[in-house]
């Protein structure tokens, strides 16, 4: 939700701020015909309409940028930490289904979180007796 509201932000300050932006350096840039008034007008134009809400913006989209990294370095170390805590609860063994469940991964990603782990760790497989496959890490 509140990534929503940042987005609606950035559109909205970007639409303001960068017209004004624009408009007003290139009248100071390349208009050569103008009074010194006029200059004066399109620089506070810019200090005052262009330049706050650009600036603004550029401060959404970073901290957006930044706060979406976090949220998938935490999620990386939840999902670390819920792996660790059922290595230590089951003794090394785990299956795809009791990872995904516990960690709230779709059962393709915990199998695939699973895999990695097992050839970072040389983890070994078999099947239990329902079919599953076992996950059993050395620890």
């Amino acid at each position: 939700m509140m990534n929503a509201i940042k987005k609606i932000l950035i559109g909205f300050f970007l639409i303001i701020g960068l017209p004004i932006t624009s408009l007003a350096s290139i009248q100071l840039l390349f208009d050569d015909n103008q009074s010194q008034e006029d200059r004066d007008g399109a620089l506070a134009a810019l200090f005052i309409l262009g330049l706050p809400p650009t600036g603004i913006a550029t401060y959404l989209i970073f901290d957006l940028k930044y706060s979406q990294k976090n949220k998938i370095d935490k999620t990386k170390i939840d999902e670390e930490q819920i792996f660790l805590n059922m290595l230590a609860e089951n003794k090394g063994e785990i299956t795809a289904l009791k990872f995904a469940v516990q960690s709230q991964l779709p059962l393709e990603k915990a199998k695939q979180y699973l895999d990695d782990k097992a050839q970072q760790l040389n983890a070994d497989f078999s099947v239990n007796d329902e079919g599953s496959i076992v996950y059993k890490f050395y620890v």
